[in-house]
């Protein structure tokens, strides 16, 4: 599969998963964090327009970028928060409407707008969505993010209908516990509940991950990568 890239758009590539794209791809990024961006080799900046999701206090980004070559993937990044419904305190409501616009509603909103770009380059591409392993496995800590990742895959299964015997593959990658800075804020907490640094799952390395999609990629006909 590596032969056939030529460019990939990443959406929202400033940190985490993102960040650890395969050496072979010519990145083109879209994302508001310009200083980051500008700070990482081999990547080239696509300002993107942002538009007001209605009836939400965030915003979801709807690009049609201009694109030189055909072979296009797209990714994003997450957003995780805790939350214990026992407990009012531990979440609100505009932390929970913000990671549900995040996770679920952007992505479809991204596949509604770049979608129609994708058929009219007659040629084989890819749209991929990262999820994540808790859309299959959820963890009572994270109900939200559980549920905003279940939600892309359910999306991703009914988009790969559609566009069967097309020239677009619709390809899932839902990733496992991977060192980023996605739960930077809570992870002494999340390793202090799983009774100290000794009995707690470690995070596997973004190169590990990296390495293992990769290989996952060569192979043909690839719909969900888990690793």
């Amino acid at each position: 599969m590596a032969a056939n890239i030529n460019t990939i758009l990443i959406l929202g590539a400033t940190s985490g998963i993102a960040k650890a794209r395969p050496s072979w791809q010519q990145a083109v990024v879209s994302n508001a964090r310009c200083p980051e961006i500008g700070a990482q080799k081999g990547l080239e900046n696509l300002p993107n327009q942002r538009r007001e999701c209605p009836g939400h206090r965030t915003q979801a980004t709807e690009t049609r970028p201009e694109l030189p070559k055909p072979g296009q993937r797209l990714r994003r990044i997450s957003k995780m928060e805790l939350g214990v419904f026992s407990d009012p305190s531990s979440t609100s409501t505009n932390a929970m409407v913000s990671e549900i616009a995040t996770n679920l509603i952007v992505p479809i909103a991204i596949a509604r707008a770049i979608m129609s770009h994708l058929l009219s380059l007659k040629k084989p591409t890819a749209f991929i969505t990262v999820t994540s392993v808790l859309a299959f496995i959820p963890l009572s800590l994270y109900p939200m993010y559980n549920s905003t990742k279940a939600g892309p895959h359910t999306f991703n299964v009914v988009l790969r209908t559609q566009l069967a015997g097309t020239n677009i593959n619709v390809i899932e990658l839902a990733p496992p516990y991977v060192n980023t800075g996605l739960d930077g804020r809570f992870r002494e907490m999340i390793i202090e509940i799983q009774d100290g640094p000794g009995k707690a799952h470690p995070p596997m390395p973004p190169k590990d991950y990296k390495d293992s999609t990769t290989a996952a990629f060569e192979k043909a006909g690839q719909k969900e990568i888990a690793v």
